[in-house]
């Protein structure tokens, strides 16, 4: 039997400026073919349609963009290359000291599963249905990264629209974030009693100042004012990694800098560690406060994985650093009941509309406890019960 062979492109009757063909798979095949007005070049684009319909579409948008003059030459150039592309121009933007060295270390975080799932794939063939399937299978955070190669593929020419941005809501993952889980006194209590004598002034500050874990993995005992009773948030830690080393980097905001209240009973854990360390020889102004045995800070890795580690064996299931923090939030605002600027000071928020929108709920259940007490004071239960 003969192999079946592609055959040739041919125009699809009626429907202009689009052509077909079955490959040897069986498949078939669209494509577009244009002529640039700007350059008088006639091109041809292979589409990601599988239907007929689909690939109406895709000629209607492709020629919308042509008249627009946005349209782009066809090109092989992969997701891979554009997000090089992307990373080395937030280097050469870090090492100007125009971005936080932070936050090209997110991106790049977030271009891992992107890298894996799609590395490989032609620019121009990443459709909007890719991108919905990102967001659904790989998540949130893979879907922004994706969103900004693409957004980076536009300004460089490779692409004449996002197809993240073509995504009707729905379709979108969801950035809200989830009401988030807090420790109650028994369970926090029970976590730190399965610490390890260094493990466990690490926990507690982190549960007593609600500093992330890239900000109390920095502190520098010039950083802790035991008289003034304050911690200064100055700087954050980097992951690091085998070939580069974590290491003090800028915060990611200046909101970020801040002052948070040194609570007597976080004083005292960590007089006593500053006690130990001076044992070791670990304590000039510069030195880590959570440190390694020669002095080097604590990576973010091994220092999560000690957390995970006492959570298990602590029953306790989820807990991370940042359960830690919003413990230390939802202090703040259910037992203190401080209002949302005061919060987002501690927490170093760059707005306290990130602290309402992130812990809303929170200061719902306050107001609500509050205007209840008051209430049922005022009613004839209480009045009652006080003449009794």
């Amino acid at each position: 039997m003969q192999p079946s062979q592609t055959t040739t492109w041919r125009s699809v009757e009626r429907v202009a400026n689009l052509r077909t063909r079955t490959t040897a798979k069986g498949e078939t095949q669209f494509a577009i073919y244009y002529r640039d007005r700007d350059t008088g070049r006639q091109h041809q684009r292979t589409l990601a349609a599988s239907t007929l319909n689909d690939a109406k579409k895709e000629v209607r948008a492709t020629l919308a963009a042509a008249d627009a003059r946005t349209a782009v030459a066809p090109s092989k150039v992969t997701v891979n290359a554009v997000a090089n592309e992307l990373v080395a121009s937030m280097q050469a933007r870090v090492d100007a000291g125009r971005t936080a060295p932070r936050t090209l270390e997110t991106l790049v975080h977030r271009l891992k599963p992107v890298r894996r799932a799609l590395g490989r794939r032609e620019i121009q063939r990443v459709t909007p249905d890719v991108c919905a399937r990102v967001g659904h299978e790989l998540g949130a955070s893979a879907f922004i990264g994706l969103r900004r190669v693409l957004s980076f593929a536009v300004r460089r020419g490779y692409l004449s629209t996002n197809p993240c941005a073509t995504l009707e809501r729905g379709e979108r993952p969801s950035t809200k974030s989830a009401e988030v889980a807090v420790l109650d006194a028994a369970e926090l209590q029970r976590l730190l009693d399965h610490a390890d004598p260094r493990t466990r002034p690490l926990l507690a500050t982190a549960a007593l100042s609600g500093l992330r874990q890239s900000e109390l993995l920095a502190l520098r005992w010039q950083d802790i004012d035991f008289d003034a009773g304050l911690i200064r948030v100055r700087h954050q830690l980097s992951r690091g990694s085998a070939s580069a080393p974590a290491r003090l980097v800028s915060l990611k905001t200046d909101s970020s800098a801040r002052e948070v209240v040194l609570a007597a009973t976080l004083a005292t854990i960590l007089r006593e560690l500053r006690t130990k360390a001076m044992a070791s020889g670990h304590h000039t102004p510069e030195s880590f406060v959570f440190c390694t045995r020669d002095g080097k800070p604590l990576s973010q890795r091994n220092a999560t994985r000690s957390l995970q580690r006492i959570a298990v064996a602590a029953s306790l299931e989820g807990v991370g650093f940042h359960t830690l923090r919003h413990g230390f939030a939802s202090t703040l605002i259910v037992e203190l009941r401080l209002d949302p600027v005061v919060v987002s000071r501690q927490l170093g928020h760059a707005r306290p509309s990130i602290t309402l929108d992130r812990y809303s709920h929170l200061f719902d259940r306050a107001r609500h406890a509050q205007d209840l007490r008051e209430r049922l004071q005022a009613s004839q239960l209480a009045a009652v019960v006080g003449q009794s």
